[in-house]
């Protein structure tokens, strides 16, 4: 029996109303993928790490034997390249191939140390990983918190070349101790009561007017050149910085030089300014004066250095002579009269 018009109005509204009833399903918001991170980016890299071959060009390049003019020496005693060197050689060999990619936006800053972790990246792979450090004090004026930052980066350079095998002469005892001998010498400083190191080349910069100089004794044995990792005990050497000297040789034997100077015609003034740049330059430095009040002086001399000076004393007034030709000779007070 055909279904009357009215159910069949009837069965629509019903399936309307259930379908109206039914919740209908939440589409889940697709998930946006994170950038990855410099250092997952890298990681992602590493089955393409070792895989660089240098070329024979690069191998020149990268591993020639330093020029020995071009190292240089902190003040306490240690050998490095400057930053500059080791960005020349990666562009020599790379032709720009090469970049310091930073593991982190910005270094970490942890007991007065700038940390700062690198990523060498050659051609696209990862080459060496190295973290860079600087030391920073914020109440520092002479190193703002930027210079710290680039120190941090710099040090990283040069350990990420140091990896690839640049310049490893300078992690050679035999190399360090030679170039030394060659190229740096040690001067006191008297303001710091301690010895430092200078390159030779910048000698002019700590004494100024001197001539490579020789001490009095030439031809007697020398004491041996303090060595790279005797340099932080140079300054709590009794023997170097003068301390324990008995007060009354010193101030005998500084009498005993003056009135020699004053027998040889020389000013003991000027003869002890000049002394004071001069024992700078000697190899290994002395001190036969040291400056009191402003002025040098014998007597805050080291006493062993004043036995050699005096033992020596007119070979040292040949030379000062020789090296201020316009000298004050020391000029006798004419002799009282006797009134008649």
């Amino acid at each position: 029996m055909p279904a009357k018009k009215n159910d069949t109005k009837k069965d629509a509204i019903v399936k309307a109303e259930d379908k109206a009833l039914k919740p209908t399903e939440k589409q889940e918001p697709k998930e946006i993928a994170k950038p990855m991170t410099i250092t997952e980016k890298v990681v992602s890299m590493l089955d393409l790490a070792g895989s660089i071959e240098f070329t024979e060009e690069q191998r020149k390049i990268l591993f020639a034997p330093v020029d020995e003019e071009d190292v240089a020496i902190r003040p306490d005693g240690q050998v490095y390249l400057p930053w500059v060197f080791y960005v020349e050689k990666l562009k020599q060999a790379f032709k720009g191939k090469s970049s310091l990619i930073p593991a982190t936006p910005m270094p970490a800053f942890e007991r007065n140390l700038m940390l700062w972790g690198f990523y060498l990246v050659i051609d696209g792979k990862p080459y060496a990983y190295a973290v860079g450090q600087q030391e920073y004090h914020p109440n520092n004026p002479s190193m703002t918190y930027g210079d710290a930052i680039e120190g941090a980066k710099s040090n990283a350079l040069m350990r990420l070349c140091k990896d690839i095998g640049i310049g490893l002469e300078l992690w050679k005892p035999d190399f360090i101790k030679a170039w030394k001998e060659k190229h740096a010498y040690r001067y006191f400083d008297d303001r710091k009561n301690k010895y430092f190191w200078g390159k030779k080349t910048n000698k002019k910069n700590e004494v100024k007017d001197i001539e490579p100089q020789e001490n009095f004794d030439e031809g007697v044995e020398e004491p041996e050149t303090v060595e790279v990792e005797e340099a932080q005990e140079i300054e709590e050497n009794d023997e170097l910085v003068g301390k324990g000297n008995e007060p009354k040789e010193l101030e005998a034997m500084a009498k005993n030089l003056k009135q020699r100077l004053k027998t040889m015609g020389v000013d003991d003034k000027d003869f002890k300014v000049w002394l004071y740049d001069y024992q700078i330059a000697i190899d290994p430095p002395r001190r036969y004066v040291k400056k009191k009040y402003g002025h040098p002086s014998f007597s805050e001399g080291e006493l062993e250095d004043l036995k050699q000076l005096d033992a020596h004393l007119q070979k040292a007034v040949d030379k000062f002579k020789k090296l201020n030709p316009q000298a004050k000779e020391e000029k006798e007070k004419p002799e009282q009269k006797e009134m008649f």
